[in-house]
């Protein structure tokens, strides 16, 4: 990533109040994807803000705004991250005739992809389909996992 993008992830202001997701399946567009870091930690986290259109078993409603945060520090953190973002370059294959997209898959994400997320989101966002469950972490937590998809994809249940 270069250093005039991370100064921009750096500066950009995350607003703190947003819920974060709640289980279900469904689809949400997603607004914007920003890279933070905390000033209390100096953990880097990557946020994904996104508005519920559709909920089905759970506790989201249409209209909310949640948002992911993805902590970059912990050893699942960057496989997430890809997994969503694979998922948006497949949506992305679909929305927009661009060759840059096609048959989009792991070894497309790169800094060239990595920027467009980054820098020039689209403004009226992408729609991908989100399965969000509750599991427990190894200390025993609760957590809710989030897998993304294309939107017109089918989601296997666990």
């Amino acid at each position: 990533m270069s250093r005039s993008l991370f100064n921009k992830i750096k500066e950009a202001k995350v607003f703190g109040d947003s819920p974060f997701f709640g289980v279900g399946t469904g689809l949400a567009r997603i607004l914007a994807v920003k890279e933070v870091e905390s000033s209390r930690t100096s953990t880097t986290f990557v946020i994904i803000e996104a508005e519920i259109l559709s909920c089905e078993g759970g506790n989201m409603e249409v209209g909310d705004r949640p948002a992911q945060r993805i902590d970059m520090g912990q050893k699942s953190g960057p496989s997430n991250l890809k997994a969503f973002l694979v998922a948006l370059g497949q949506q992305w294959e679909q929305d927009f005739e661009d060759d840059d997209y096609e048959n989009f898959g792991e070894d497309h994400v790169n800094d060239e992809f990595l920027t467009e997320v980054f820098d020039n989101f689209p403004e009226d966002g992408t729609v991908l389909k989100y399965h969000a469950r509750q599991i427990k972490t190894k200390a025993g937590k609760d957590f809710t996992k989030i897998l993304w998809y294309p939107a017109a994809s089918e989601v296997e249940e666990d």
